[in-house]
Formats: structure tokens, C-alpha cells, sequence
């Protein structure tokens, strides 16, 4: 595999090799701590690079064995899904199937702590961390049902915020903004667990990503019939603005598809939006699974494709 390191100042990307197995992979998660030192979780392994000295390491992930292991997908058990790290340093990882997220001391680097789940992991879940005790994830419950739930790490408290949740996002330290089982975003306040409904008309993108930016906006990739882009939520009052793609025109003489009229199915390229991301100089940054630059054809309405999406001063 490879790190892609890019300067948002010039726009230059440098790619980095690394050597990593790819075995018993799912879907990758990265975040980068406050001494620019990266971690990744990949397969059944949590990796460390560090940009400065290029030196890399890697820990294999606890056995599923030490907690209760749900067999969902037995073939994916134990594979790690989703990261995030506490405030004081500590990186957790929840693996596939295995009820229960694992600690890793960056300082001292080894595993060093478990907390058990009343849920299952899967490759939709997503996790985040609320100060230094507390994490909040989205799972399977025992009926196979998705619900967003929460766990203290000191006294290993779980418990349930919400049902039907898909995604979702924390929105500073006392909020959840989330994606529900009806593709709407609703907001719960996590002391009075009273729910807000924010949209129930945006048309979001199949396994769309949430994000939120600095002012407490939340971020959601979004696809209509005409185009593909992202949505702004303001999380106080729900109203919502869409930011478009690029459009690529149509060559002069080329034949469309189908009349705009008559199309019913979206007729752009969903490029998979796998990151939506921020920086100090209020630019949104979207990162794509598109190898490079594509431009179909056979597309009536499309998109010009990209790897990576800027949209300046944007919050």
C-alpha cells in the first residue's frame, strides 16, 4: 500500500510506499496524532509511521478470543474497522464481530486496555472518542438491528443513545449528529437525549460519510439525478446548502443518453466519497475512491472525477 501526503498550500502529493499484508483487510482507518505521527489500523494490525525519520511499526491487534465474538461474517472476524483516539494519547480500535474496543498506549506502545461492548462491530461502524473516557460507536445489537451506543472506559458503562443509526458524527463534546435507519440526519444531545430531526429530504449518497467542521457544521456527501456533491447542515436550525461537483460539458455533437426530463435514474459518477476533511483556513477537502480523473462518456450529466475535491472558504 501507500501514503499519499499532500500540501493543501501547493497542491503537490508525494507518495509514500509502505509494506504492509493485506490480508484479512476490510477497509483502512487513519488519523494522525498531535506529534504528525500517523496510525493505521489495517487488517488484523495497528501500524505507526512516522513522516520525520520514515521508520514504521506494527502491533498485531488482541485475540478475538479475549471477548465475545458475534460470527456475523466468521470470515471477517477479528479485522479491524474503525479507529479513534482519546484525548490522552490512547488509540482504540473495534475489530468486526468482536464485542470489545482495544487500547494501545502510543508512549509506551503496547495494548494495555479492553473494554467490553454490548454490540457487534461491522464494516459500517464508525467510532469516536468524547474526551479521555468516553467512546461512542455504531454497531449491531442482538437482534441484528443498528444502534449507536456509548462506553465509559473507566467503570465499562455501555449504553444505548439511538436506534436505526448508520453513521453518525460527534459535534463538540455533548452532541451526536447521525444518519438514521430512513436516511435522515437528526441530532441527539447526549445529557437530555432529546432528538432533533435536521433533514429528512437531502438524498444521500449510498454509505455517505459524515463530518464536521470546525463552526459545527455537519458535512454529507449527496447524489441527485443532476449531480454529485456535498451538503452543509447547520446543526442548530437543520438548513442545508449543497456544494456541486465540477461539471464536465458535453463535447459540441456528442448524443445524450436520455433527455434530462425522462432520466430517472442519476446519470453522474457517485466518485464514493471515503473522507471529508478541514483545515485552518476554513477549506473543505474531499477524498474520493477514484484512481484518477474519469470522465464516462456515456454519462449525460458528469462530474470531472478526482481523487481529491477542494471547496475554499467554505464554513
Amino acid at each position: 500500500m501507500s501514503l499519499t501526503q499532500l500540501n493543501v498550500r501547493t497542491h503537490a502529493a508525494t507518495s509514500i510506499p509502505l509494506s504492509i499484508s493485506a490480508a484479512g483487510f476490510i477497509q483502512g482507518s487513519i488519523i494522525v496524532d498531535p506529534s504528525e505521527h500517523v496510525w493505521m489500523s489495517w487488517g488484523r494490525n495497528l501500524v505507526a509511521y512516522d513522516p520525520s525519520d520514515g521508520l514504521m511499526g506494527s502491533w498485531v491487534l488482541p485475540a478475538a478470543s479475549s471477548a465475545s465474538v458475534v460470527h456475523t461474517a466468521p470470515q471477517l472476524d477479528g479485522n479491524s474497522v474503525a479507529m479513534s483516539q482519546t484525548s490522552d494519547g490512547e488509540v482504540w480500535v473495534v475489530a468486526h464481530g468482536v464485542q470489545a474496543a482495544f487500547g494501545f498506549n502510543t508512549a509506551n506502545r503496547k495494548w494495555d486496555r479492553m473494554v467490553n461492548l454490548s454490540l457487534s462491530p461491522y464494516q459500517s461502524t464508525r467510532l469516536a472518542a468524547i474526551g479521555t473516557d468516553v467512546l461512542a460507536l455504531n454497531g449491531l445489537g442482538a437482534g441484528g438491528e443498528s444502534m449507536l451506543g456509548s462506553v465509559t472506559i473507566s467503570t465499562g458503562q455501555f449504553e444505548t443513545i439511538a436506534p436505526s443509526v448508520v453513521n453518525f458524527v460527534v459535534v463538540g463534546s455533548g452532541a451526536v449528529v447521525y444518519e438514521d435507519g430512513a436516511h435522515g440526519i437528526d441530532k441527539i444531545d447526549l445529557a437530555s437525549r432529546h432528538v432533533s430531526h435536521l433533514r429528512a429530504t437531502i438524498a444521500l449518497a449510498q454509505a455517505s460519510v459524515l463530518s464536521v467542521d470546525p463552526a459545527g457544521n455537519a458535512w454529507v456527501a449527496v447524489v441527485t439525478p443532476k449531480s454529485v456533491g456535498l451538503a452543509r447542515i447547520d446543526t442548530a436550525t437543520g438548513s442545508a446548502d449543497v456544494h456541486p461537483f465540477p461539471p464536465i460539458p458535453i463535447p459540441s455533437g456528442s448524443r445524450e443518453a436520455c433527455p434530462a426530463q425522462r432520466c430517472q435514474q442519476p446519470s453522474v459518477l457517485d466518485p464514493s466519497i471515503q473522507s471529508i476533511v478541514f483545515d485552518k483556513a476554513r477549506d473543505v477537502w474531499v477524498i474520493t475512491a477514484v484512481p484518477g480523473t474519469n470522465a464516462d462518456p456515456n454519462l449525460v450529466f458528469r462530474i470531472a472525477a478526482t481523487p481529491v475535491y477542494e471547496l475554499t472558504a467554505a464554513y
